[in-house]
This record gives structure tokens, C-alpha cells and sequence, in this order.
């Protein structure tokens, strides 16, 4: 069986796989690994058996890698090898239940030839394969990177970072305790005011339509007054003529009427008197209302004093915030600096090293 993948759209500098995983990286990289004969590069196999499948017991009788290259540029072509357009490199295992020991063979377009020819032509193009760092495989990097870390210094600013970080979440969770408690004291306060002031709305309406009638019963009796006293001024000239034309029993028909005047207008002053007594308990409902609506102030300025409060608690969140992005961009600036071609630090990145400790107290300092 032989399976062949063909990968186009290579750039001519293309040096490294990346794909998600389970995509096949570290089958193709260990694939050219044994193709080109390095050594010094762990694979997935812990023999040259195992790369047979199933140890040769299925009919399968050897295990082969093919690269091939592009040879078009006759510039950089190997010696002997200017008119192939493509160089075809072979490395094929027989396993030893063919024969023992295991055999191995390299070809060279169609041509068996031994693993120095093969070392030759690599190092033609300006390759080491045997160089540590000819391929770096997967989870090599994190273990560079951790060492230039290392050597810079930087790796405490990392643990300081995590610190800061750290505290930025239980800050966290006091704004978000403190907002909730906030939230639920001002939807209380809400409810409480909007209850208040239906309750002033009734009260002010029910104490109007009191004094609407109070005012209503002063003026009518007030008119009734004052037609009693022209009722009573025209009697009392109606009876002055009957007097004076002696007639004593018209005369005293007039004063009987005149005492059942009387006997009404009292009760009227009865009634008056009452209204009175009703006009002082309105007063008294308005000094009720005036210290109800102090009250109502008071919670007013309560609330407006958490909102202060709450608002001032977010703009610190805001500062730490702030601060921890800039401290990360120095960190990031200088790993950066650090991670170029450059063998020594520049005047750059000794400044960031100089500014980073400042940054990463004053947001420790906020804790």
C-alpha cells in the first residue's frame, strides 16, 4: 500500500507546519525526519519495526517515504543533478521478517545509493540536518521562550501579572456586590417614593374637596345672612306701620314671627360654628403634609448619595483597568524586544525594563 500526499502553494522559504490539531503535523515532519536520515529527533516510532504496519504479519513487505524536490533552478542545483527537474528521495525499510536484519535502502531518482550522498546533497542547498534545531517540533517553543525568559528576567513580571490579575477579580466581584446591593436599595427607594407620592396625590385630593365644601357651606351661609338681615330690616319697618296704626294683633303676629327668625338664624350659628372646627383640622392635615414632604426630601438625598457612591467605585475600576493594560503592553513590548535578532538589548528595551517595575507596584499598590 502507499498513500501519496501532494501539498501545493508552498512558498520557496516555507519552513514550518501549523494546523489544528489531529491534522497530521508530526506525521508529515517525522516523514521528512526519516526520509532525510536525522537521528538526533525523537518520532512517534520507537523502532524502524513499527513503522510497518501490523510488523509486516498483513502482506505489507516494507515502509517508504518519497519526497521530491524541485530542481528547476539550475543555480542551486547539486553537482551531477543540473539536468533532473526534480530530485526523488527514497528511504524504504524491509522489516526483518523478510529479511534480517532490517534493510535499509536510500534512492536517489530511481539510483540505490548509500545515506552519505544523500547528507551531500542536503548540505548542497545549505541545509544541517543534523543541527538540534534544524526542525523544532511541537511544544519546543514554549521551552525557548520560557528560557529567554528566564535569562532576561522577565518571568517575575509574569508572576506579578497573575498577582495583579488575581486582585483584579476580587475587585471585581466587590463592584458586582456592591452594584447589586446598590440596585436593589435604589429599586426600593423607587417603590417607597412612588407609594409616597400616590399617597400625597390621595390625601391632597381628599383634603381639596374638603375645603372646596367648607368654602362652599361659608358663602351660603354667608348669603343666608345676609338676606336675613334684609328680611329683618323689612320687617322690622313692616311692623313699625302696624304699630303706628294700632293694631295690636298684627303686631303680634309680626314679633312670633320674628322669634321663629330668630330660633333659625341660631341654628344657623350652630352650623357656622361646626364649619369652623372643620377648617382648623384642615390646617392641621396641611402642617401633616409639610412634614411628610421633608421626609420625602431626605430620602431624596439618600439616594442620590449611594448613586455618588456607586459611580465613584466604578471609575476606580476604570484606573485599574487601565493600568494593568499598560503594564501588559510594556510586558509585551519587551518580550518582543527580547525575542529579535538582536544579541544585545537595545536602548529601547532598557528603558521598558527600567518602566515595567513602576507599573507593576503601583498596580500591586491598589490591592
Amino acid at each position: 500500500m502507499r498513500i501519496e500526499l501532494v501539498l501545493e502553494g508552498w512558498d520557496a522559504s516555507f519552513n514550518a507546519i501549523t494546523e489544528l490539531n489531529g491534522s497530521g503535523k508530526s506525521n508529515i515532519l517525522d516523514a521528512i525526519c526519516f526520509v532525510l536520515g536525522i537521528t538526533n529527533i525523537q518520532q512517534a516510532a520507537q523502532n524502524q519495526q513499527d513503522l510497518i504496519y501490523k510488523h509486516g504479519q498483513e502482506g505489507i513487505t516494507k515502509a517508504s517515504v518519497t519526497v521530491v524536490f524541485d530542481n528547476s533552478d539550475r543555480s542551486t542545483s547539486h553537482a551531477g543533478l543540473e539536468n533532473s527537474k526534480q530530485i526523488t528521495l527514497t528511504r524504504q525499510v524491509i522489516p526483518p521478517a523478510i529479511s534480517l536484519p532490517n534493510i535499509t535502502k536510500y534512492i536517489l531518482n530511481g539510483d540505490k545509493v548509500q545515506q552519505q550522498p544523500i547528507l551531500s546533497l542536503v548540505q548542497s542547498v545549505q541545509l544541517n540536518i543534523n543541527n538540534p534545531n534544524f526542525v523544532i517540533m511541537r511544544g519546543i517553543t514554549k521551552e525557548i521562550l520560557g528560557m529567554m525568559e528566564e535569562a532576561a528576567g522577565t518571568r517575575i513580571f509574569e508572576e506579578r501579572k497573575e498577582k495583579a490579575k488575581q486582585t483584579m477579580r476580587k475587585k471585581e466581584k466587590c463592584i458586582e456586590w456592591i452594584t447589586s446591593k446598590t440596585s436593589s436599595e435604589l429599586e426600593r427607594l423607587a417603590r417607597f417614593l412612588r407609594a409616597h407620592d400616590w399617597t400625597e396625590a390621595n390625601t391632597c385630593v381628599d383634603k381639596k374637596a374638603v375645603m372646596v365644601d367648607a368654602q362652599r357651606e361659608v358663602d351660603e351661609g354667608e348669603r343666608e345672612g345676609a338676606e336675613a338681615e334684609k328680611k329683618h330690616g323689612r320687617i322690622k319697618k313692616k311692623w313699625g306701620k302696624e304699630l303706628a296704626k294700632g293694631g295690636k294683633s298684627k303686631a303680634l303676629e309680626v314679633l312670633s314671627s320674628h322669634v321663629e327668625e330668630l330660633v333659625r338664624l341660631g341654628t344657623q350659628l350652630e352650623i357656622k360654628e361646626g364649619t369652623i372646627v372643620d377648617e382648623q383640622k384642615v390646617k392641621t392635615l396641611e402642617q401633616s403634609l409639610k412634614e411628610l414632604n421633608q421626609s420625602l426630601e431626605a430620602k431624596h438625598t439618600d439616594a442620590a448619595n449611594l448613586t455618588t457612591s456607586h459611580g465613584e467605585q466604578k471609575e476606580k475600576h476604570t484606573q485599574m483597568l487601565n493600568k494593568v493594560a499598560t503594564s501588559e503592553e510594556l510586558l509585551q513590548t519587551l518580550v518582543t524586544g527580547l525575542s529579535s535578532n538582536s544579541n544585545a538589548p537595545t536602548a529601547e528595551c532598557c528603558i521598558l525594563i527600567r518602566q515595567i517595575p513602576w507599573h507593576i507596584l503601583e498596580v500591586c499598590s491598589d490591592r
